[in-house]
């Protein structure tokens, strides 16, 4: 962060961008993106962070492994005269890096102290829940009156702050505040100065939710023509500026054509924004996701909707970071969003002869809710559907607990794909998840991608939907295209998303 010895009463810097026409590409969501940033100073900026946290954090030691990183860092150094309304609900994430287990775990008891003597009432007011990734102290009835932000802290111990801020899917949350100063990488102020999010962000797989919570911010999405080579050597690749006006010509005149009287969400459906479509996981959704957008942004409650539509949908990548669950809008969400209901129902009937047993799976995401850490220190146990004999494989080949589930039959998808049910079972010795780049940390991907899919799969059985029509095994396929660490990524990903 800057700061300015000869101006100490200096609270930000102005930050004149430069011209949308002067960067090549498309320009989309561009409404938002003001000329210029502000700034904040260093001083400015932790007094923005202690008035954001509403004191909840005093006494909490930071650095030393352990950092506050994105949308509040992000939030507090960019609004040095006030914290913007519109990251009123973002939370405080804490980040652990370079400790080992033992000092992790003391770290989440020092926060735990920290709180309970700044929250007055705490018992009352907050409540504890752990789920795969995370540990919450969440606010049991968040209103005006309870100041009490959310503080979550992230299980993954990372092995440095560089692979922390690089697992970043948005360049622009590659930030982080260790008590002492903000530290972020290139692509982070990259994003500050432009105000536009690299297109390689979306090619990564963010989900629309968050491109679109940050586009309400201010920052637009930049995608560049680029010229690929097909085998022969010669030039290939989609032109990106045609790709737009077609979706937005198309999206036009399905606005035209709509009843005044029909549902934003009946119009967010015929424009073609599903959830099968993965939304801004290819050039061709963004640029239909884009022109929805700019139609709908004008009218507040048309543009809520849909960005409550996208939140919904793209829960895929970031339920593990929501607490409780979500109501949806629109019945065209339901394809995604049943991945992550919150409320880890018990057991399911069978509707359908052709259907797999459901009875006694444990499906929904786990977690445990407290009153304390140590409370919801204990085994979390949820049920996974996997291609047969993968379960014994991730045994042998990590330390998370997998058993094929007793009284249970094997089944087949529509392609004749043999599944079988397992329990895996996350023991409090193995609460802590390793980092990205670690040898074990595909298997908990994995394993957190099928009790996702198999939350979705036993909820739509038990509305009555054949089994044969999930599609279990290649819908499982689609979700572990984009499973890969973020910041890495070759032509190959460039080009499925640019559809070459």
């Amino acid at each position: 962060m800057l700061a300015d010895p000869e101006h100490p009463e200096q609270t930000s810097f102005s930050v004149s961008r430069s011209a949308s026409e002067e960067f090549s590409g498309v320009k989309a969501f561009c409404s938002a993106r003001p000329g210029k940033a502000q700034v904040s100073t260093l001083s400015q900026f932790q007094k923005r962070f202690d008035a954001f946290c509403n004191g909840i954090l005093e006494g909490f030691h930071l650095g030393h492994g352990c950092v506050v990183a994105g949308g509040a860092v992000v939030g507090c150094m960019l609004t040095p005269d006030g914290i913007d309304g519109r990251y009123s609900t973002s939370d405080v994430d804490i980040f652990i890096y370079s400790l080992t287990m033992k000092d992790a775990n003391r770290k989440v008891q020092e926060l735990e102290r920290v709180l309970r003597k700044n929250i007055a009432d705490f018992d009352a007011r907050m409540c504890v829940v752990r789920t795969p990734t995370t540990i919450t102290f969440t606010p049991k009835h968040p209103d005006a009156s309870n100041n009490a932000r959310k503080v979550q802290v992230v299980l993954t111990i990372y092995s440095c702050l560089d692979q922390l801020l690089a697992n970043f899917d948005l360049g622009l949350c590659a930030v982080a505040y260790d008590g002492q100063d903000v530290r972020m990488l290139p692509r982070a102020v990259r994003t500050i100065i432009t105000g536009y999010i690299p297109v390689h962000d979306c090619v990564q797989g963010v989900s629309a939710g968050r491109l679109l919570k940050y586009v309400r911010r201010g920052f637009a999405v930049l995608v560049p023509q680029i010229i690929f080579q097909n085998k022969n050597g010669e030039e290939c690749g989609p032109d990106v500026r045609s790709v737009f006006d077609t979706a937005t010509a198309e999206i036009r005149q399905l606005h035209e054509t709509m009843n005044p009287n029909e549902h934003v969400s009946t119009f967010i459906s015929r424009a073609g924004l599903k959830p099968k479509d993965e939304w801004t996981h290819s050039l061709s959704s963004l640029a239909r996701l884009a022109a929805v957008w700019h139609i709908l942004q004008v009218d507040a409650m048309a543009e809520h909707i849909l960005f409550a539509t996208c939140k919904g949908s793209s829960r895929l990548y970031d339920s593990y970071h929501q607490t409780f669950p979500l109501n949806f809008v629109g019945d065209e969400v339901e394809y995604m969003s049943m991945f992550h209901q919150m409320d880890a129902l018990d057991q399911w009937s069978d509707s359908d002869s052709d259907n797999p047993s459901t009875v006694g799976i444990q499906a929904g995401v786990p977690y445990a809710v407290g009153r304390t850490v140590a409370e919801v220190t204990k085994p979390l146990l949820v049920s996974v559907i996997l291609p047969m004999g993968l379960a014994s494989a991730l045994k042998k080949s990590s330390r998370y607990s997998l058993k094929i589930k007793s009284r249970t039959r094997m089944t087949s998808d529509n392609e004749g794909i043999q599944l079988q049910v397992c329990d895996w079972t996350i023991h409090p010795a193995a609460m802590w998840n390793p980092g990205p780049m670690h040898p074990a940390a595909p298997t908990i991907q994995l394993l957190k991608k099928a009790s996702m899919l198999t939350t979705w799969a036993a909820r739509r059985i038990g509305q009555g939907a054949p089994w044969v029509d999930l599609q279990y095994g290649r819908t499982f396929q689609r979700l572990l295209q984009h499973e890969f660490p973020h910041g890495v990524g070759g032509e190959l990903h460039l080009r499925r998303w640019y559809k070459t």
